[in-house]
């Protein structure tokens, strides 16, 4: 009887190690084990990933030395969330981090200052006590440029509630809190508006075919 039950036992969990298989391999699964819950994205974001017919790029300037600490931690949730985003839209999404403050050249600095202002990123000027004592202060760019087709959204990713520090970690726990959906808004607003000319394309098309 006891070789008969061990036997039993060994092929219900042969068969359940079978079907574990089979059912990861047709369905990818994720478990979220983080209790902020950074990595379970909504339905809605997640079909919009899956259904992306080309490739966006996120362009995050949100990096560099001198960050205060929020802003490094705040900077590692951008990355995990992109990380995330790119689970589901595979090849089709692409990020990096630039630091617009990494040339020495002045007048290079500001240019790509300006250039950041000119579409729509907002910078912030953070300030830092250093090992001698003295206050330095950085120029933060706390957003992303996002492309897709050949065309180019800028996203602030920074909430800041007046009366605090841009940098406060209210604001950096506000930011991350609502930051998937400003990541999924920029990107639903690029295939939106060129479905919505695709769709028009058609809608012309077959307007002259019945005239």
């Amino acid at each position: 009887m006891k070789i008969k039950n061990k036997a039993v036992r060994l092929i219900v969990s042969y068969l359940i190690i079978i079907v574990a298989a089979y059912l990861l391999s047709i369905k990818f699964f994720r478990f979220d084990l983080t209790s902020e819950g950074r990595y379970t994205l909504s339905i809605y974001t997640k079909n919009i990933l899956e259904n992306l017919n080309d490739k966006i790029y996120v362009k995050v300037y949100l990096t560099g030395e001198g960050l205060p600490i929020t802003l490094k931690n705040y900077k590692r949730n951008i990355k995990e969330e992109l990380d995330e985003f790119k689970v589901f839209a595979g090849e089709n999404l692409d990020y990096e981090f630039i630091d617009p403050s990494e040339s020495k050249d002045k007048e290079v600095r500001f240019g790509l200052y300006k250039s950041l202002t000119d579409k729509g990123l907002l910078p912030i000027e953070t300030s830092e006590v250093t090992e001698d004592g003295k206050t330095s202060t950085k120029m933060v760019f706390p957003g992303a440029l996002i492309s897709y087709k050949g065309k180019e959204i800028a996203v602030n990713l920074l909430k800041s509630a007046a009366g605090s520090a841009p940098e406060s970690e209210e604001n950096v726990n506000n930011s991350v809190q609502s930051l998937e959906y400003e990541l999924t808004n920029a990107v639903q607003k690029l295939s939106r508006d060129k479905n919505r000319k695709l769709l028009l394309l058609k809608v012309t098309e077959n307007l002259t075919n019945i005239n």
